[in-house]
This record gives structure tokens, C-alpha cells and sequence, in this order.
């Protein structure tokens, strides 16, 4: 018997008006879970769900240079080391403007609300 795995699909989205030229890229066939903790209204449910399902984006700082963070984690020797990260992440996610991070959530929402049901 051949080992199946459910497919990832993805969609890229092409943001407009104030964000033209800016775009993303998103995992859409999500578990029912997910796109549930993405209805909450609770920033933080939000944020940890978009770290998760972008997978990519051009998003930029306001000097033009793409948006990164610190994330900081336990060397092997316990000592705490610091990583320079640069697209979706958690700590990269939590750095979105809010209302670029709503667009955000609206065109993935949207989106995968007008699936067809197939």
C-alpha cells in the first residue's frame, strides 16, 4: 500500500491600495483547528496561527530592509544564544503593523472561506 500524505496546498496573495507591490504566501488547506484559533479575535491565538501558515513574504521595515528579528534560544551548553531570523516566524509576526497584520488575517480568511467545496 503507497503511504499517503495530505497535500499542502498553498496560495500566494498580492496585497493592494497602501501595500501594492507587497505579497505573501500561505499554507490554505489548514486543519478546522486552525482556522477556528484565526476566528478567536485574540491577538495572540492570531499571531501563533500566522507564524505557523506564512510561509513566505517581501514585507520590509520601515528603513526598507526586510523585516527581521531576534529570537533567542538555549545553546547546547545552556547558554542563551541569539538568532538573527528573517521572514514569517513568531517574532517576526508580532513586529507586522496592525493593520497589515489584519489585512493579512482577512485575505487568508477570505480566501479560504470562498474555497469551492471539491
Amino acid at each position: 500500500m503507497t503511504a499517503r500524505k495530505m497535500p499542502v496546498r498553498t496560495h500566494e496573495f498580492n496585497l493592494n491600495g497602501d501595500w501594492t507591490g507587497w505579497n505573501f504566501t500561505a499554507k490554505v488547506n489548514i486543519p478546522l483547528g486552525t482556522f477556528e484559533r484565526l476566528q478567536t479575535g485574540k491577538f495572540t491565538e492570531i499571531t501563533d496561527v500566522l507564524a505557523g501558515i506564512l510561509i513566505d513574504w517581501n514585507f520590509v521595515d520601515e528603513s526598507g530592509e526586510p523585516l527581521k528579528a531576534i529570537r533567542k534560544e538555549q545553546g547546547e551548553n545552556g547558554k542563551e544564544i541569539e538568532m538573527e531570523v528573517v521572514g514569517p516566524c513568531l517574532e517576526t509576526v508580532r513586529l507586522l503593523p496592525v493593520d497589515l497584520g489584519t489585512i493579512v488575517l482577512r485575505e487568508i480568511t477570505t480566501y479560504i472561506r470562498e474555497l469551492p467545496n471539491n
